[in-house]
């Protein structure tokens, strides 16, 4: 997760059966709104970095159920 201004974004996650995909900003405490289907988004990962400037939002490395991820 990483912030920027007022709006938190979410990427990814898991749990016991399954690894996540989706992207999500949070700008109050009880709205999220999914930024981008999960069939499109990147390649679902946990255990990775997040960073943003004022445009973008960029996800690092991580890992899926069968590798570790680059990018």
């Amino acid at each position: 997760m990483v912030a920027t201004g007022s709006t938190l974004y979410v990427f990814g996650g898991r749990d016991a059966s399954c690894q996540y995909n989706g992207f999500y900003s949070d700008t109050t405490p009880n709205e999220r709104k999914l930024l981008s289907p999960v069939e499109e988004g990147p390649t679902p990962r946990s255990f990775h970095s997040m960073t943003a400037d004022e445009e973008n939002v960029y996800v690092f490395g991580g890992v899926s159920f069968t590798a570790r991820l680059r990018h």
